[in-house]
């Protein structure tokens, strides 16, 4: 069973590094202290019943309508089923703050996490077109997905 805490400040470069650890692309430092200064955003940390941090989502919120801005499952923790309750649980918190749909989107190429997605009731509504930089003078299709609450 995992459980959501919420993100402090005194938190931001643990979960900075361990992103680091666990994802191609990072947020940064300033990415994680300007989303924990809006009022619309929530930021949570998924631990292990004995603690243990195990990922952590951003939404933002606004109306009857939530962005999962960021989610991530550490590295450690990576391919033993968690990232399906840390969703879930996440979604359960958007619900809880009014939200009616959650909507994401994710790099073309992560396939592990767009089946993560579709499992969830997350469908596929759109794209945009060469929106992620890459680290070359290539860029990356956005792929844009939504998840109305009754539909889960």
């Amino acid at each position: 069973m995992i459980q959501l805490v919420d993100m402090r400040q005194a938190d931001i470069i643990a979960i900075a590094c361990l992103e680091r650890a666990s994802s191609q692309y990072p947020w940064l430092v300033s990415h994680y202290r300007e989303t924990l200064g809006a009022e619309h955003n929530h930021a949570f940390i998924a631990q292990s019943q004995t603690g243990e941090w195990l990922g952590h989502g951003v939404l933002s919120i606004a109306a009857d309508v939530a962005q999962l801005l960021n989610f991530v499952i550490h590295r450690r923790w990576q391919g033993q089923g968690y990232a399906k309750q840390v969703l879930a649980a996440i979604i359960e918190q958007a619900v809880t703050r009014g939200a009616l749909c959650v909507q994401l989107e994710l790099r073309a190429s992560n396939k592990i996490a767009m089946r993560q997605y579709l499992q969830a009731g997350f469908v596929v509504d759109g794209k945009r077109h060469a929106y992620y930089p890459t680290g070359t003078q290539l860029r990356e299709d956005a792929l844009l997905m939504s998840c109305h609450i009754n539909n889960i």
